[in-house]
């Protein structure tokens, strides 16, 4: 292998999105100490079965349904 190409990998600590934490080794240690999760499998629609929207995303369903009001999914 070739030297001085590769990050450096380091222990991080995962934080998701219920406030469970674990460790793991990754290239974001050199910046970071800590990774916040924004989305897990514990809060993302698709996976855990609850309509659960946040952040962005509410502001852009909002607008949709302003701009075709009546429209519903079945």
């Amino acid at each position: 292998m070739k030297k001085d190409i590769h990050p450096t990998y380091s222990t991080i600590t995962v934080i998701k999105t219920d406030g469970t934490k674990f460790e793991t080794q990754s290239c974001l240690g050199s910046k970071y100490k800590e990774y916040h999760q924004e989305i897990d499998p514990e809060s993302h629609p698709a996976w855990s079965k609850k309509d659960r929207f946040t952040g962005p995303s509410i502001g852009n369903m909002r607008k949709f349904e302003k701009q075709y009001p009546g429209l519903e999914l079945k």
